[in-house]
């Protein structure tokens, strides 16, 4: 991209394609990038995406940001903020702008999030519930008892289950791309012991038989203990 080019006559809503090719596509993980790209082609480029890059003022911004508060969540419109910004300041280090005017907005304060968390009757009946479905039940039953995401759940193999201690071992976690499932090996992993913190402390909460019930989630073990 020619940097004349950029300053001449390049749109907001160009600029954010090109973005997202030269930056968020190689240097976000795969889901981070969908996320983006939702951003700017649903919300960002229509309401946005016709004012000139260098034409872009903080008043544009604030009053979108006014705007979308009528059909999204504070907490949306501030992950919107975020992109922007983040946008606008690698167009600043590009020298494609002379100042990231989205740092001169104020983004409307999302309420404090209050996560619920089920119950130990609730998971009973949650589990009972799933027994039927031979595909559902073995996800529903591990993410109840360790807190793992959807993406480390479908990478599961064997060998990532000691059955004899319990344990089961997240290094690695899938996602859909071009309508296949592509699975991701966490960059610091050494054998069967992640240095990626997303394994689930269950202690503490335990019932009948040994089975726990993870009620207040912390990311901090490496092995789930199932």
């Amino acid at each position: 991209m020619d940097n004349n080019k950029v300053v001449e006559d390049q749109s907001l809503g160009d600029y954010l394609d090109y973005w997202l090719k030269s930056y968020a596509k190689s240097n976000t993980s795969p889901n981070i990038y969908k996320g983006y790209e939702q951003i700017i082609r649903v919300h960002l480029k229509p309401d946005l995406g016709h004012i000139m890059l260098q034409e872009l003022k903080p008043l544009q911004l604030q009053n979108y940001y006014t705007q979308k508060l009528e059909d999204v969540s504070a907490q949306t419109v501030k992950h919107h903020h975020r992109v922007l910004s983040k946008a606008i300041n690698d167009a600043l280090d590009w020298e494609f702008v002379n100042k990231n005017v989205v740092l001169k907005t104020k983004p409307p304060k999302p309420e404090k999030f209050r996560p619920t968390f089920y119950s130990k009757e609730e998971f009973d009946r949650l589990f009972e519930a799933a027994k039927s479905s031979k595909v559902y039940s073995p996800m529903i039953f591990t993410a109840g008892h360790t807190g793992a995401r959807l993406g480390e759940l479908r990478a599961l193999t064997w060998k990532d289950i000691d059955f004899n201690n319990r344990r089961m071992t997240i290094t690695k976690s899938s996602y859909l791309e071009g309508g296949k499932v592509i699975c991701k090996v966490w960059r610091d992993c050494l054998g069967i012991e992640p240095s990626y913190p997303g394994t689930q402390d269950t202690s503490g909460f335990e019932d009948r038989g040994g089975h726990q019930y993870p009620n207040q989630p912390r990311r901090k073990n490496r092995v789930d203990h199932l």
